[in-house]
């Protein structure tokens, strides 16, 4: 089965919005982001996928939910959940 670009793409972008949205909702914040950062900087720490699980607000989630989070930053790889799973 082939898949188009423009459907590969759609499923890359739901993915991006997915582990934004359970990243935000489960600490209280955007993952990338950062008071004294740049936009620049922000843009390239969303590039290359750089995003943590520290502080307190990490504390209280459980490592089923961190490993959900992380599947959907492997968007690239055989491993990563695809748009469905996300949800």
């Amino acid at each position: 089965m082939s898949i188009s670009y423009r459907s590969y793409h759609n499923s890359i972008i739901i993915i991006i919005i997915m582990f934004v949205f359970q990243y935000a909702m489960l600490c209280g914040h955007a993952p990338f982001y950062g008071q004294s950062a740049s936009t620049e900087e922000i843009m390239q720490r969303i590039r290359e996928g750089q995003f943590s699980f520290e502080g307190s607000e990490w504390n209280s989630v459980s490592q089923a939910a961190k490993n959900i989070i992380e599947g959907t930053t492997q968007y690239h790889t055989h491993s990563s959940f695809n748009e469905y799973s996300c949800l």
